[in-house]
Parts: C-alpha cells; sequence; structure tokens
C-alpha cells in the first residue's frame, strides 16, 4: 500500500502500511487513510469525507488539487514497539517541573507493557531526577526537576512532584549552567517551565548577589527563557538532538472560567468543558505563552513547540481533584478532604491515564516523523 513521495506527487506519510496518497485522474489530491492505523485529520473534519463502495474498508479524502498533503497533520496510532525502536541507544529527557514529570510518568506507562520485566527499571538518583532504564533498547527515559530552567532556590525542594513548598523561591533568571551540565548529551530533550511561574504572585530575583522584586512577571520570566535560549544555542547539536518546548498546562480552580458559579474549582467535574464555539481562556497568563512561543520561534536552531494548552483548557475533568496525595495531605482523610475542595483539591496535575497520554501522542508523532 505504501507509495513513494515521487509516484503520488505528494507529501506522503512516510510509514508502511498507513497512508496512500495519490492524485487521481479528473486531477484531483486523493489521500487514502486506513482506519485501522491512522486518525482523523483536519480535512475528514472540514472536508467531505465518502466510503468508496469499491474499499469500503478505507477512507477516501479529496482535495482541489491546490491543497497540499502535509504529514503533520497526521497523528498515528501509538506504537510502543515503533517509538521505542526509534530511540534505541538514546536518551530522552524531560526537563522542567511537576506537570512535566506528569507526563514522564505518562510515557513510562505507555510504553512499559512491552518490555520484559527483567529489561526495565526505574532509578531516582535524587526526589527531583530520575530514570527509567530500557536495557533490550539501551534507551532511558528521564526527569531533571527543574521549575524555572534556570537556577532557583526551588531546585532544592525535597519533594518537586506534588509542589508544596510554601516559601517563595529565589530565581536567578541569567543562571542556569549548574542544570545545563545535566542535560548535554541528551538526544531528545523536552522541556517546559510555567507553574512556578504564577504560583508566586512576589518572587524573590537575584542579579549577582543582590535581591530584587519584579512586579512585570513577564519581563523576568522573558530573560530566564532567553537565557535558556543561548545556553541552547551554544551547547546543543541541532544535528544530534532535537529540542521540544511544551506550552503551557492550565490549571481549572477557577469555575468561573467556564461559567459554572456553583463550583468551586475542578473538585467533582467530570466532564470536558462543552462549549468550544469560542476560544477558551482558562487557568493561564497569555502574555507568557505568546513570550514562550515567540522566543522559540527566534531561536537560531529548530525547536519544536509543543503547543498543549488549547486542548487542555477543555479538561476540567483530568485532574486528581481531592484524591491527589501529597505531603501536605497525607495525614488528611478522604472525607475531609471531600469537605473542603479549595484547599485540598489539585487541579493542577492531571489523572493517569489521562491527557498526558495525549500530549505524549503529539511528541511520539513528531519523534517517529523523522523516518
Amino acid at each position: 500500500m505504501n507509495v513513494s513521495m515521487q509516484e503520488s506527487g505528494c507529501h506522503a506519510w512516510p510509514m508502511e502500511g498507513q497512508i496512500l496518497c495519490t492524485r487521481s485522474g479528473d486531477g484531483n489530491l486523493e489521500i487514502v487513510l486506513c482506519p485501522g492505523n491512522c486518525r482523523k485529520t483536519p480535512y475528514q473534519i472540514q472536508m467531505n469525507v465518502k466510503i468508496q463502495p469499491s474499499t469500503p474498508d478505507r477512507l477516501v479524502v479529496r482535495l482541489s488539487s491546490y491543497y497540499e498533503f502535509d504529514h503533520r497533520f497526521i497523528i498515528d496510532r501509538f506504537n510502543a514497539k515503533l517509538l521505542l525502536h526509534k530511540l534505541r541507544g538514546k536518551r530522552l529527557m524531560f526537563v522542567g517541573d511537576s506537570i512535566h514529570m506528569n507526563q514522564w510518568e505518562s510515557l513510562i506507562c505507555m510504553v512499559q507493557s512491552v518490555i520484559p520485566p527483567e529489561k526495565k527499571s526505574l532509578h531516582y538518583i535524587t526526589k527531583r531526577s530520575a530514570y527509567f532504564k530500557i536495557k533490550n533498547y539501551n534507551a532511558t527515559l528521564e526527569f531533571y526537576w527543574s521549575p524555572y530552567l534556570v537556577e532557583s532556590s526551588a531546585d532544592d525542594t525535597d519533594s518537586p512532584s506534588n509542589g508544596d513548598d510554601k516559601s517563595e523561591p529565589e530565581v536567578k533568571p541569567k543562571s542556569i549552567s549548574k542544570h545545563g551540565q545535566h542535560w548535554k548529551g541528551a538526544d531528545y530533550l523536552i522541556f517546559d517551565t510555567y507553574a512556578w511561574w504564577t504560583r508566586f504572585p512576589n518572587l524573590k530575583f537575584l542579579r549577582g548577589s543582590k535581591e530584587y522584586r519584579e512586579k512585570h512577571l513577564n519581563r523576568v520570566y522573558k530573560k530566564a527563557l532567553r537565557t535558556w535560549a543561548k545556553w541552547v544555542e551554544k551547547n546543543v547539536d541541532p544535528k544530534h538532538t532535537t529540542i521540544f518546548f511544551s506550552s503551557m498546562s492550565p490549571f481549572h480552580d477557577r469555575s468561573s472560567d467556564w461559567n459554572d458559579p456553583k463550583a468551586i474549582n475542578c473538585a467533582e467535574e467530570t466532564t470536558p468543558i462543552p462549549n468550544k464555539s469560542k476560544h477558551l481562556n482558562v487557568g493561564i497568563n497569555q502574555q507568557l505563552f505568546k513570550i514562550a512561543e515567540k522566543v522559540t520561534q527566534s531561536m537560531k536552531m529548530p525547536v519544536h513547540f509543543l503547543n498543549i494548552t488549547t486542548l487542555s483548557e477543555y479538561r476540567k475533568d483530568a485532574h486528581p481533584s481531592f484524591y491527589a496525595i501529597s505531603e501536605a495531605n497525607a495525614n488528611v482523610s478522604l472525607p475531609e478532604r471531600k469537605k473542603d475542595p479549595k484547599t485540598y483539591a489539585d487541579c493542577i496535575h492531571w489523572c493517569l491515564p489521562g491527557l498526558p497520554d495525549t500530549w505524549n501522542e503529539f511528541l511520539y508523532a513528531k519523534i517517529i516523523s523523522s523516518y
């Protein structure tokens, strides 16, 4: 079923047996998707889709010839063995906060079932640095705790996975080398930084040994991201390492964001936000989003900006809520936590299996598309 790009005259998804891209006799572009292997593209939603009587097992999407088919619009069904084959002999590292730790745990869950028990192991170097070893592929899935990417006092938090430290961190927007030395040599680096920037209203910053406060958070955020960008451009070889930057993961701690005055936050929510007719603005600082987007786009080397924000804004139902266990509530019973959702409901992190699995499917599509 596979047809080469030269034969088809269009950009075909380069995976055997998953897509056929040809030009029909009337000059229109004909894209044949295999439902067993492929998910819907935007074209299937926007264009007329019909089942060909001669091939009822296939979907055919007909586009006028001026449309160019771009394989980036196809998200192939997740195949753990294919991903591990791609990662053979390589290091994939998530760098960032507890949201990224959430995603790292998700990816481990997604691949571990195809690995024999004796060929996999999980190692915590510290509470903020860990890796999952896949021996038969000589590969590692790693997590490195760095909630601001640049150096800060939060780097020494005892238990970063729940973010329970109440003290205001000191952030060094122009210092990054302490972290950067641990990132060198990775084949895939996936960065994020957002949650901790908005968690504290009056962050303390250090310029040398001098402490100061900045009223305009976006200025310091941009400064920190530029420090990160300069480190990447100076220390990362794009021929060896692929860089990703994940956009902001939204908080669902204000039910007014989805027009439900009776609710308090994400507690007891069981369905996504239904209104898809207008753009949401749920738990996100749009200025910081735009800064992250512009900084990554302006870099001298390619950085894949993974926009997980919009789809995640709808998922008010996907948080662990008061079922989350942290150091702060470890001694509080579930009935007590349910009585006080404003204090105990976790509307920042995500359930597993859950939404981070979808983020990882985006990451997976980018990684295997380099075949």
